[in-house]
């Protein structure tokens, strides 16, 4: 039924294929998931607005609650994957000319770098079609329709494609978090230009294990590697001005993670 519903959603225009995925989506939750998402709704109401309160994409404008990878409320009040808030306002000041995103989901990152990085041309991948509308709906909200494309499966092939050379690839921010599909993609031989680019991926060690072992190895020679462990929330992640019991904001800060993780920030060697 899964396969069949998803050849359904492929063969619908994004824009009809969207809601309709929500819709399914919502329907096919569990009570308690229900429930939740009811709970998070009201919060969202409670806050008010649909801008992001703080953090590197503060000001962005960001409505796709329905549709929402690794929960609405974290990347509304902006505390979402805050253990790279620092990595993104060091990588502001660089002269890219590209963003790669691999596995974009809703456009959370594709929409807010392009607002972050205003030079850049931004290539989303996103294999789930019903989130290439919700990309493009962001990329208009934030006047950044013209520099944001929004792309189907990414290959190695394809990252290969795109970093054809060094000074490219040197120019080139590769973001990535796809679900253990990292240990494929990121592969020197068919991409040799990744040995240039900037890379920040999001290890899934419980997906594919010694994925992050592999990764460090493969790039060693290539890459100063910093590794960037996720950490807990609390009251300091809410953004000024927000208060919220303790129950309500558990739920505002969880981003769905079932332990702990990692992301591997890899910058080329000089």
């Amino acid at each position: 039924m899964r396969r069949l519903v998803k050849s359904l959603l492929d063969h619908l225009p994004p824009a009809l294929a969207l809601p309709v995925a929500t819709t399914l989506r919502r329907l096919g939750a569990s009570r308690a998931v229900r429930a939740r998402l009811a709970r998070a709704d009201a919060i969202a109401a409670r806050l008010g607005g649909d801008t992001v309160r703080a953090g590197p994409f503060a000001g962005m404008r960001y409505r796709q609650r329905a549709v929402a990878q690794g929960g609405f409320l974290p990347k509304l009040l902006g505390s979402y994957e805050r253990e790279l808030h620092p990595t993104w306002r060091s990588l502001a000041g660089g002269q890219w000319r590209t963003v790669i995103d691999v596995g974009a989901a809703e456009g959370y990152y594709a929409v807010g770098l392009a607002r972050l990085l205003p030079g850049c041309t931004v290539h989303a991948f996103e294999m789930e079609r019903p989130l290439h509308a919700a990309i493009g709906a962001m990329a208009r909200e934030n006047g950044a329709a013209d520099r944001v494309h929004v792309h189907g499966r990414c290959t190695s092939a394809m990252l290969g494609s795109m970093l054809t050379d060094r000074a490219t690839a040197a120019a080139t921010l590769l973001v990535m978090d796809c679900e253990g599909a990292e240990d494929v993609l990121l592969d020197l031989v068919a991409a040799p230009g990744l040995a240039h680019a900037t890379i920040v991926v999001e290890v899934h060690d419980a997906l594919v294990p010694g994925v992050g072992v592999r990764l460090r190895e493969r790039f060693a020679m290539t890459h100063d590697v910093i590794a960037v462990p996720t950490e807990s929330r609390g009251v300091a992640d809410l953004p000024p001005g927000v208060t919220l019991g303790e129950e309500d904001r558990a739920l505002a800060l969880d981003e769905g993670r079932g332990g702990p993780m990692e992301w591997l920030v890899c910058r080329p060697r000089t």
